[in-house]
Formats: structure tokens, sequence, C-alpha cells
């Protein structure tokens, strides 16, 4: 077993594996400390996402009503 996993790290793509993996498990902490709710994350980097959210929000109703509005109207000229 031993012999397997020298022949293994000492090739090419064993060195390949051990990058990967390293950059993979730095991503990983970087993402828990800075990421969405991360342990470091400064709170005002999430208000302006949440003040575009609240905008996006309020557009996508007013849009929503107006779609009503218009199928109301379409409705009462089909009843005419």
């Amino acid at each position: 077993m031993s012999e397997v996993m020298e022949r293994f790290f000492s090739g090419q793509l064993g060195g390949l594996t051990v990058m990967v993996l390293t950059a993979a498990v730095i991503v990983l902490f970087l993402r828990v400390l800075y990421g969405p709710g991360g342990l470091l994350r400064d709170p005002r980097w999430d208000a302006g996402h949440r003040r575009i959210r609240q905008n996006l929000e309020r557009r996508e109703e007013r849009i929503r009503a107006a779609q009503e509005g218009w199928e109301a109207a379409g409705d009462s000229d089909e009843q005419r």
C-alpha cells in the first residue's frame, strides 16, 4: 500500500491532485470567512445587496399589479 501511495504522489498526477486539493481547501476557507454569512464579513457589504433586493421586489410587485390590471381590462373588453 505504501508503495502505491509513494508512486502516486511522486508522479505528475499526484502533484496535480495535491495542488487541486490545496486550492480547494483555500477557497472553502475563504468562503467560510468572507462569503455570505461569513465569520469575518463586514455587515455593510450586505446592506447594498439588501437595498437592491428590496427595490427589485417592489418593482416586481408593481409589474405584477400592472399585469393583473391589464388582464382585468382585457376581461372587461371580452364581456362587452
